[in-house]
């Protein structure tokens, strides 16, 4: 009796301790496509207070009330139980034997070994021994996906189903029997990818698996207007979904040779224009980042004489208006006569279209009709004066006296 309390104890406490590592996983998110496996061994004393295999004895999963699997114990008395995530009532039956239970705790990816020592009832066997399964199921389903995107999935190399994010496919298999089960690697269209974690898998036994997809999108960079060389770029290429993404600093001015330039306007996704330089957004589907710029070009205006106004950067397609004062001197006047160069007028102030780099020269000419007028105004004065002076010395001379 000392040996089989010992035994009972130990087989307790392996039994407890892989509970334990169950009740850890208490706080671990509920995946309702996951599941996990539970396994181990039933042993049962005999008549002769021997501890052996119990072969054939059922394994049960209870829910709320509700039978969720069963299992029986194979050779060895060892047995697995494919199990959603969840809390559960294990029972395990054999006639001629104490029923046994265990609440347990299924977590998602969870492989949890609980072993149970049976002893007898002392009751007369009731019932016949059920017949064990010939065959295992295997529930398969897909997660991931958009809707009415669907991935195949093949059953040993051959097309079994396609199934979408939500939908399952129920497989049977002879005991004994090994298969893989794979779904399309890689799915993609219009800028977006969907990839499998795990797309195969190899089966033997009961399970339920799903083959997860994750999202990736692809981010297309340009500038505007297009070629536009930038020091630092945009990786160009496929981002997980839900990636945040910073763009580098764009230059505020490029410049294309030293009388054309391009002065950055913003960010644009999708069209739509983003704060900031740098700026930030996410990988929530395919986006197309541009860098905006707007072409300058430099007007020079020049003139040999005064000073000529409206040189500098303007912006291209837009006016700059350009002016010189229309005459200097006073003696000798310098009038303006016109732009020569990219622009040609003869209005000493003018508005102009930029579209192109632009050299504009004032040119003039002397007018020398000041000068000659004074001039002319100078001598008649001299001359006028000069002929009443003679007026006058001819009326104050005597006339000559008469002899004879």
């Amino acid at each position: 009796m000392a040996f089989k309390a010992l035994t009972i104890s130990l087989l307790c406490l392996l039994a407890v301790s892989g509970l334990a590592g169950a009740v850890l996983c208490r706080d671990d998110a509920y995946n309702p496509y996951g599941g996990g496996i539970v396994h181990g061994q039933v042993l049962g004393f005999n008549w002769f207070n021997e501890l052996i295999p119990v072969v054939w004895a059922e394994v049960s999963a209870w829910r709320d009330g509700e039978l969720v699997a069963k299992a029986y114990s194979m050779a060895g008395g060892h047995y697995e139980i494919i199990l959603p995530v969840g809390w559960y009532t294990l029972v395990v039956e054999e006639p001629g034997y104490k029923t046994v239970s265990r609440e347990i705790f299924v977590s998602s990816g969870s492989s949890t070994a609980i072993n149970f020592v049976l002893e007898l009832s002392m009751e007369p066997i009731h019932k016949p021994k059920p017949k064990p399964p010939t065959q295992y199921r295997v529930e398969v389903g897909v997660s991931g996906l958009p809707e009415k995107v669907k991935a195949k999935l093949y059953v040993d190399g051959a097309v079994e189903t396609e199934l979408g994010t939500g939908e399952t496919c129920k497989l049977s298999f002879e005991n004994g029997t090994q298969h893989k089960l794979s779904v399309t690697e890689m799915l993609e269209g219009n800028g977006e990818r969907y990839i499998a974690d795990q797309p195969s898998i190899t089966v033997s036994a009961e399970k339920i698996h799903v083959f997860n997809y994750r999202a990736e999108y692809f981010l297309r960079f340009t500038t505007e207007p297009e070629g536009l060389s930038l020091p630092s770029t945009p990786r160009t290429g496929w981002y997980p979904a839900g990636e945040a993404v910073t763009t580098p600093t764009a230059p505020i001015l490029l410049e294309e040779s030293p009388v054309v330039r391009y002065r950055f306007k913003a960010w644009t996704l999708d069209g739509k224009e983003l704060e900031g330089n740098p700026a930030e957004f996410t990988m929530n589907s395919p986006h197309l980042l541009k860098a905006v710029y707007s072409k300058e070009f430099l007007v020079e205006v020049s003139s040999p004489i005064g000073e000529a106004e409206g040189s500098g950067w303007y912006p291209a397609g837009s006016t700059a208006t350009i002016t010189v004062q229309p005459s200097l001197g006073f003696w000798v006047k310098q009038v303006f006569t016109g732009w020569t160069g990219d622009y040609v007028g003869r209005n000493p102030t003018a508005t102009i279209t930029v579209n192109k780099p632009m050299r504009i020269v004032a040119t003039w000419t002397v007018d020398y009709t000041p000068i000659t007028l004074i001039c002319i105004a100078a001598a008649a004065a001299i001359l006028t004066s000069t002929v009443l002076i003679l007026k006058r010395r001819r009326g104050s001379t005597p006339p000559p006296e008469r002899t004879g």
